[in-house]
C-alpha cells in the first residue's frame, strides 16, 4: 500500500482495456504520514485542514482508501476519517504504526473502526 497514483491508475487502466495481463487493482495512491514524511511519496499531513484536503484530494483522484502512517496528529487523523466518511472511502493504517495506540480511551468508537473505516 501507498504508490505514486498515475503510475498504478496507468496499469490500472492497460489491464482493465486489455493491453496489460494483470490483477484488480485496488490502490491507496500516496500514503498520508506526519509533518515531516519518512517516504518519499507520501502527503504530510499537519492539521485537520491537511487531512480533509488530502483525503479529498485522493478520493477525487480515483483512490479507492487512504493509507495512513504512525506520525499523524491526532486531530488530523480524526479529520482523516470523518473526510473518508464523508467521500464514502476506507481508510487503513497498519497495525504496529502507532496511530491507533495514540487515540484515547474515549476514542473506543474510532479505535473499533479505525481497522477499516
Amino acid at each position: 500500500m501507498g504508490s505514486e497514483l498515475d503510475i498504478v491508475q496507468g496499469w490500472r487502466n492497460e489491464i482493465e482495456g486489455g493491453q496489460l495481463l494483470g490483477p484488480r487493482i485496488y490502490t491507496s495512491g500516496p500514503m498520508l504520514d506526519g509533518p515531516k514524511p519518512r517516504f518519499p511519496s507520501s502527503v504530510a499531513i499537519a492539521t485537520p485542514e491537511d487531512a480533509h484536503r488530502a483525503v479529498a484530494d485522493l478520493k477525487r483522484r480515483g483512490a479507492e482508501f487512504i493509507k495512513l502512517q504512525s506520525l499523524i496528529p491526532r486531530e488530523a487523523v480524526f479529520a482523516i476519517v470523518e473526510e473518508a466518511k464523508k467521500q464514502e472511502s476506507r481508510s487503513r493504517t497498519c497495525a504496529g504504526c502507532g496511530a491507533r495506540e495514540r487515540m484515547s480511551e474515549r476514542d473506543e468508537e474510532l479505535r473499533a473502526s479505525h481497522r477499516d473505516f
